[in-house]
């Protein structure tokens, strides 16, 4: 693994994986995956990651996660 890529996962590792994404553990490896390998530029991958997160966040009132 590169260092750039490392530097990515780890990141990813951190954040917090929402619920509504994560029913079990293989849900959420792919999930951090999603952002860490799939989305290469920092910028879009912050801004993709609050979207979805908004979007959990909605979600949870609603019944849905």
């Amino acid at each position: 693994m590169n260092g750039s890529l490392r530097q990515r996962h780890t990141a990813a590792a951190r954040a917090k994986v929402p619920a509504l994404y994560a029913p079990n553990l293989a849900a959420a490896k792919r999930f951090i995956e999603y952002f860490t390998a799939n989305i290469r530029n920092f910028n879009t991958r912050r801004a993709y990651l609050h979207a979805v997160r908004e979007f959990a966040d909605w979600c949870a009132p609603q019944g849905a996660a």
